[in-house]
């Protein structure tokens, strides 16, 4: 049965087809919830590959009410995401999903692909995301230095990653021109550390007329780099004077 293949311990190629078949028939609402829960966290947490209808029949069941967990809203998002246009309904039921994390601050890389249609904080634009997926409620810290490219010894510091949603862990940075990210994840449950990743990031250069604080200090980075002295001093100017009005505001204030 259905039930039973959904909590055996093998993957079973036509599992699917054989949902297709309850689903379309007088099917239970729990049977229906817990497999596309399961099929949820599957596609989120392991990156499994999940068929298309699958989804439909997601999406179907949270507009009825009857599945509203985080874990199966996240994957929809990570799956409407990757479509190139939307219904009406799915756009409106994306952006009040969307804004409903965000004000929880929970925010996910995937959630710019919708920055047509949803404001987004500046944030999201400007900062390096690591993503690291693992079991649920996991004490997940990650060592990290900037690597600048001078002999000077690097700073190694070490943050706790953030539960986003179950199994899906995030830490931002703001990585400058320049700059790369060297980190290691420990997935450390019961006290014995594990490295499962060393890898390094690099962040993009911006060029935005109106540019934000890090983008200033990014885009005076590459000029300096590229050696345009006299649009680094212009740009420096600027940046002295906005930062000079904001402190100026915050005194009024």
């Amino acid at each position: 049965t259905l039930v039973q293949m959904m909590f055996s311990n093998t993957y079973i190629e036509y599992i699917y087809d054989v949902f297709h078949t309850y689903y379309g028939g007088r099917s239970r609402g729990l049977v229906v919830k817990a497999f596309t829960r399961l099929s949820a966290h599957n596609y989120l947490v392991n990156d499994a590959q999940v068929p298309n209808s699958i989804f439909d029949a997601m999406f179907q069941e949270v507009l009825k009410g009857n599945i509203d967990d985080e874990i199966s809203t996240m994957a929809l998002l990570l799956y409407f995401s990757k479509l190139e246009r939307f219904t009406d309904l799915q756009r409106n039921w994306i952006q009040e999903n969307v804004e409903k994390f965000v004000d929880a601050g929970k925010l996910l890389p995937f959630f710019k692909k919708f920055d047509t249609f949803i404001r987004l904080p500046q944030d999201i634009f400007l900062k390096t995301y690591l993503v690291y997926k693992s079991e649920r409620e996991r004490q997940v810290f990650v060592k990290y230095s900037f690597d600048t490219g001078t002999r000077g010894k690097q700073k190694t510091e070490r943050r706790r990653m953030e539960e986003v949603v179950s199994g899906v862990y995030v830490l931002e940075f703001v990585v400058f021109h320049g700059e790369r990210l060297v980190y290691s994840i420990e997935d450390d449950p019961n006290g014995n550390a594990k490295i499962y990743e060393s890898d390094v990031l690099k962040k993009r250069t911006f060029s935005d007329k109106n540019m934000s604080r890090f983008e200033q200090i990014n885009s005076m980075l590459v000029k300096q780099e590229m050696r345009k002295d006299r649009e680094l001093l212009e740009e420096l100017d600027v940046y002295i004077n906005t930062v000079h009005l904001f402190e100026e505001n915050l005194r009024i204030l």
